[in-house]
């Protein structure tokens, strides 16, 4: 860690209800983010600098590069209160990304690439084949129920083992805690939690005959202590005669990673359930 970066460790779970998952937490585009990279209601448009600087990450604690501290106001707008994921009905858009402004809204972390790329139209493009979680986070802390849906594109994976993954991520209260459902180079969908940076399953594996090239539409939905996800709309976990599973954190941003794999993400959409 060199001087000049000047980087600021802030614990994320000490942030305040109203906390944002900038460099602090994550980022923006709650209330109104049915547009990409929309600003943020009354009072809430970030001030200078409020993007990620280059070597931003979110790392165990969160990290802050200069320049990425929040002016004062940059918190969630008029309508967005984050407690139940959104002040909104059931269905509201707290946050919605097809990368096409490219990618401020998100903070990385772990040892990968991050990416806007063409394929069709504008990706995110995550690669990891270090056998090391790779992480892409943005929301808020404070979310509790959200479904997040997107489409995901395993570019490869690097080996066929359950270890190799990629998927989309929720309860995101730091690098070493939160929920995600994955796509696996054993051509399972699989829960996935880490909770205190300990990782492991939740509950069993489905086969799904996944295959690299192809694009799937992903969903993963956290309501009160039950985690549920569907591919291509069709529900497959919890499996069959498994008992629901809980999420590994209270609350939490949202996030896609990857691991010993590259994948492309699209079209992401966070609704309240």
């Amino acid at each position: 860690m060199t001087p000049d970066l000047r980087l600021i460790w802030l614990p994320l779970l000490a942030l305040g209800a109203a906390s944002c998952l900038t460099p602090e937490g994550y980022d923006r585009n709650r209330a109104d983010a049915g547009s990409q990279g929309g600003s943020s209601a009354s009072g809430g448009a970030p001030g200078t600098g409020g993007t990620m600087a280059t070597g931003g990450a979110v790392a165990t604690g969160g990290v802050v590069a200069t320049g990425g501290t929040r002016a004062t106001g940059g918190v969630i707008g008029t309508g967005a209160s984050p407690s139940t994921g959104g002040s909104a009905t059931s269905g509201a858009t707290l946050l919605a990304d097809g990368f096409e402004n490219g990618t401020a809204q998100w903070l990385t972390s772990g040892p990968g690439t991050a990416t806007v790329k063409t394929d069709g139209s504008k990706v995110y493009d995550l690669a990891d084949p270090m056998s090391k979680v790779f992480l892409a986070a943005a929301g808020d802390v404070a979310w509790t129920n959200v479904i997040v849906q997107a489409r995901v594109k395993i570019v490869s994976w690097a080996g066929s083992s359950s270890s190799d993954y990629a998927g989309l991520c929720a309860r995101l209260a730091d690098a070493d805690n939160y929920t995600c459902v994955t796509l696996r180079g054993d051509g399972k969908v699989a829960l996935r939690e880490d909770v205190a940076g300990s990782s492991g399953s939740l509950g069993s594996s489905v086969t799904a005959n996944l295959t690299a090239g192809t694009w799937y539409k992903v969903t993963l939905q956290i309501a009160g202590n039950s985690v549920t996800a569907s591919v291509d709309d069709m529900p497959v976990l919890p499996k069959s005669g498994d008992t629901a599973a809980a999420p590994a954190s209270a609350s939490g941003g949202i996030g896609l990673v990857v691991d010993n794999a590259e994948a492309e993400f699209d079209d992401l959409k966070v609704t309240v359930p």
